[in-house]
């Protein structure tokens, strides 16, 4: 059996007199699609902030790829293994397509600016990352526009820049913070579509928070559900579905 690629032990943080996380655990099966799913408020992304090291939790652990995440620094965790979009969009909006998915690229090469400047091996890293830039850029279909202001495009696309920037860092963990937030029918679509594919073709595990349902169904083989800070469930779609304390914390059921 293979070792989930991420496990969470109670993990609790605090702010101030607020808890925003209660010792939490869940894991994560390696190469798996898996949901992180609640009401407003539930943390969900305080949860991905702890595991991109924006924070750091008051107590428990976190262990990606069998060693302690919390030991490593938030500069690391891209070049750790783990890529993540956002809720609301980060890229850079002056600068290209091509170069916001460099800048992800980047973070699989370590850089030295002496060395960048005066060494072969500068040169050569340079033209890796933006032959990995390349490949992003084609395989989510940003070729027509990789020249273009990234501020100039509609929002879909916008979010695919998000999403091929990070994958530029070749993350074996990739999280991803409402990806379908602000998108149609269509582009939900087209979004699940997108990440069955990701999933399958680079061998990536895939850990989302996400409001769409419907989406979260269809694509997450596992789904874990917190509420106000605590575990709530943690199991299949269909048990999830099914689940009276589920059922209760959406629909404000006694």
């Amino acid at each position: 059996m293979i070792d989930p690629i991420l496990i969470v032990k109670n993990v609790s943080i605090h702010f101030g007199g607020i808890t925003a996380l209660d010792r939490v655990s869940f894991d994560v099966p390696t190469g798996s699609i898996v949901g992180l799913i609640g009401p407003n408020g539930a943390g969900k992304t305080t949860m991905f902030n702890c595991l991109s090291r924006s924070y750091t939790p008051s107590e428990g652990e976190i262990i990606f790829n069998g060693k302690p995440l919390l030991s490593l620094p938030a500069h690391a965790i891209a070049g750790a293994g783990i890529g993540r979009t956002f809720q609301n969009l980060a890229t850079f909006g002056e600068l290209s397509v091509l170069d916001n998915v460099c800048i992800g690229a980047h973070a699989r090469y370590p850089s030295n600016i002496l060395r960048d400047i005066f060494s072969p091996s500068g040169l050569r890293n340079e033209k890796q990352i933006q032959a990995q830039a390349m490949r992003m850029v084609e395989y989510l279909g940003l070729g027509p526009v990789m020249n273009k202001r990234v501020a100039d495009l509609p929002f879909g696309t916008q979010k695919r820049v998000e999403m091929a920037r990070s994958l530029a860092m070749e993350p074996q963990l990739l999280l991803l913070d409402e990806p379908a937030c602000g998108l149609n029918h269509l582009e939900v679509d087209e979004l699940c579509e997108l990440i069955r594919n990701v999933q399958k073709d680079m061998s990536l595990t895939v850990l989302l928070v996400e409001h769409h349902m419907n989406m979260v169904m269809a694509i997450c083989e596992k789904i874990v559900v917190l509420n106000f800070g605590r575990m709530l469930a943690n199991g299949t779609p269909e048990e999830i579905r099914n689940s009276s304390a589920v059922i209760a914390a959406y629909l404000g059921e006694s």
